[in-house]
């Protein structure tokens, strides 16, 4: 398929009087009076490779005569054309390839050169605003953080150009905030690491009647949860909302890949949903003058329930002394009494 595109791409390109050239390093460079126009294409439109593309050209592009072009065969959503914008990069999905290969098709028939427009096709109103809508720092709730220097810290952030393209809860505890807070349990603090713990959420519902001798036993509930992804423990985690993106931290940081797969997630959160929504229920009739005692229990069958899962992080902060660790909530600031992982040594 993606030399079937490279080949309608190639006659795109030069339906527009553009010259293809070959390369190892992109899918297809066109060129035209000494203007490159560096194109990949892609099944599914990421934010690594638009900055991936836009990096490789802005380091070859001094003079200001090279753009790159990112081609993709599905649709992609707002955001990323957003940030293909701020990158420098055309982001085409599969609606504006088609908008070219019609315009191609009937340039032919005229006989007149296809007239190419290369500005960014999806543009609105919000996308002068910063692509990444949540800001690295929600400063409302920073610890120990004065207005003067939330306004400066402000100005720092929104020079940022990179985005982590992760799902994840906002990061509200500042690296400061962090080593202040640990020093209350730790010696002399070596080093703070952000870290991106790896979670499985799920919201689900369950609604079924389940009738006994004359009684009616209603289940009924709906909820959200979260699987740790490494250890396997359920967790209330206390979060608002979950982000699409957040900017790359300056310092160190790493994300943390997951132990348990989506089929093992499913399973334990779907055996832990139906013991949750499991009723015992005791019924009581007399014979004679005694009282007789019945425990019945009654539990959702799996057709029971409907879940949707997904893979989210939370931003926890490791802050280290010499022989000892502690892990901070860097959503919430809070201290993790047990640890997020299985390789964590606490004090």
């Amino acid at each position: 398929m993606k030399e079937d595109l490279k080949q309608i791409l190639n006659d795109i390109f030069t339906s527009s009087q553009y010259n293809i050239i070959e390369s190892n390093n992109y899918d297809l460079i066109a060129s035209r009076n000494n203007y490159n126009i560096y194109i990949n294409i892609g099944d599914q439109a990421e934010y690594q490779k638009i900055r991936k593309l836009s990096n490789e050209i802005n380091g070859n592009n001094q003079d200001g005569n090279s753009i790159g072009i990112y081609v993709v065969t599905d649709n992609p959503d707002e955001r990323l054309y957003q940030y293909a914008d701020k990158m420098g990069i055309i982001l085409w999905g599969r609606d504006q390839l088609a908008l070219q290969i019609g315009k191609a098709v009937i340039a032919d028939i005229e006989g007149e050169p296809c007239n190419l427009e290369l500005v960014q096709p999806y543009s609105t109103a919000q996308s002068s605003q910063e692509y990444c809508n949540d800001s690295y720092y929600d400063y409302s709730v920073m610890n120990d953080t004065t207005s003067e220097q939330v306004e400066q810290n402000t100005e720092q952030e929104t020079v940022k150009t990179d985005c982590l393209n992760i799902k994840t809860a906002p990061i509200n505890t500042s690296k400061d905030s962090a080593v202040s807070i640990a020093k209350a349990h730790l010696g002399k603090i070596q080093n703070a690491t952000l870290k991106f713990v790896p979670y499985w959420k799920y919201n689900y519902s369950v609604y079924t009647e389940q009738n006994y001798k004359s009684k009616t036993i209603d289940i009924s509930a709906e909820d959200t949860g979260y699987l740790n992804a490494l250890n396997g423990s359920h967790e209330s985690l206390p979060v608002e909302k979950i982000i699409e993106y957040v900017e790359e931290p300056e310092y160190n940081y790493y994300i943390v890949s997951n132990s348990l797969t989506r089929e093992e997630a499913s399973s334990e959160i779907l055996k832990n949903i139906i013991e949750k929504n499991t009723k015992n229920i005791r019924f009581d009739k007399t014979a004679g003058e005694a009282i007789i005692s019945e425990h019945k229990r009654f539990k959702p069958k799996s057709s029971d329930i409907d879940y949707n899962l997904e893979l989210v992080y939370l931003p926890v902060w490791e802050v280290k002394d010499k022989r000892n660790s502690i892990e901070i909530n860097g959503h919430n600031s809070e201290v993790f009494s047990k640890p997020t992982g299985n390789d964590v040594e606490f004090m």
